[in-house]
């Protein structure tokens, strides 16, 4: 939650210094830009209503006979949080790739940038992390999870109509 809250923060502060430098003549490049920007902060804002349910709803006291969500519960919701996370990322770095083309004034310096910022990310994942996190398993993990969430819903509510008649 509280990673997805600065990002947000950074996103409007890199949309405020684009927007700064770039000129008028750009105004259709900025504005994409910002769509994608946009698109990738209401991502971290989802992902905080996401984290915050899961964490209020596994931190709850079981009363009665209600169905109590335990730590793997919580667990699931810290890896759907993850993914999200790293979508938003994603569509925010496409974002300042598009943005920085507009800021420079000539071609070279804003592909001596992603060049380098290319080999940095392939040297830290290489390095720490072994792989991207990325993968077709990852977005089969998202849909998967998306659906079991709705899935859980709907047995609760059966289960708790159940036992009050």
């Amino acid at each position: 939650m509280i990673v997805s809250t600065f990002t947000a923060s950074l996103i409007i502060s890199f949309l405020s210094l684009v927007k700064s430098i770039v000129i008028d003549n750009h105004q259709t490049a900025f504005d994409i830009g910002m769509l994608l920007s946009f698109f990738a902060m209401s991502i971290h804002f989802g992902n905080i209503i996401v984290a915050g349910r899961g964490s209020a709803l596994t931190s709850q006291h079981v009363v009665d006979d209600e169905v109590g969500h335990d730590l793997a519960y919580f667990y699931h919701y810290l890896e759907l949080c993850e993914q999200l996370q790293f979508f938003a990322t994603l569509v925010f770095l496409i974002s300042v790739a598009q943005l920085t083309f507009i800021v420079f004034h000539r071609l070279l310096y804003p592909l001596v940038l992603m060049g380098i910022a290319a080999v940095g990310s392939l040297i830290v994942f290489w390095s720490v992390y072994w792989k991207v996190s990325m993968t077709f398993r990852n977005m089969m993990f998202l849909i998967r999870s998306a659906r079991g969430l709705r899935v859980r819903a709907r047995s609760m509510s059966f289960s708790s109509k159940r036992r009050s008649t």
